[in-house]
């Protein structure tokens, strides 16, 4: 028998809105070193993820964390706890 499906969205902190854009912000990112007169860099893409409602960023980290609260919060439906 198949139980019951739901679903909950992670939602913006700020206005409760479910809907993201994904922006990439491309830059390098630069370090002096003692033993060179080289600056040591890497090139960095970061991931970065904009409310489509009020347009405040949240970054994928937090989304992941997120969703985990969300399945920590249900996390009585797995153990067969009939109570909702």
């Amino acid at each position: 028998m198949v139980k019951d499906t739901f679903k909950e969205e992670f939602t913006c902190v700020h206005c409760k809105h479910t809907r993201f854009s994904r922006e990439y912000i491309f830059f390098m990112r630069f370090q002096e070193v003692d033993f060179s007169d080289d600056l040591v860099y890497d090139r960095v893409t970061e991931e970065i993820y904009m409310c489509q409602k009020c347009g405040k960023r949240t970054s994928l980290e937090d989304i992941k964390q997120g969703l985990r609260d969300i399945k920590a919060k249900h996390k009585h439906i797995d153990k067969g706890n009939g109570d909702v």
